[in-house]
């Protein structure tokens, strides 16, 4: 039997801005000057199995962002790059908010 190890936590976004811009201030730059980023979010918190890391919040981080210059409302999604083992850089992807009427169908 597989137990489940991880779940879902709520964060700041300063906190994730802080955790990521020790490595990636450029990323930040990027994001805070596309995006009006909501100032609460989400990510993976570690359960018990992970021992002193147990309550950690980790990527991938989930956040609803509206663009700068569309004013679209997007899911920003912030998590660690192909590489982050050797560069401790992230990288972000967008979800399409869904709009209200069709999430409602």
């Amino acid at each position: 039997m597989v137990q489940v190890a991880l779940g879902g936590g709520s964060l700041p976004w300063d906190a994730v801005k802080a955790q990521i811009v020790k490595t990636d201030p450029e990323l930040i730059k990027i994001i805070e000057a596309t995006f009006i980023v909501s100032p609460q979010g989400g990510g993976v918190r570690m359960g018990p199995h992970f021992g002193d890391r147990h309550g950690d919040i980790i990527s991938p981080f989930r956040f609803e962002a509206v663009n700068r210059k569309t004013k679209e409302k997007i899911v920003l999604v912030i998590e660690e790059s192909d590489d982050f083992q050797f560069t401790d850089r992230f990288k972000f992807t967008l979800e399409r908010a869904k709009k209200a009427d069709q999430a409602e169908q």
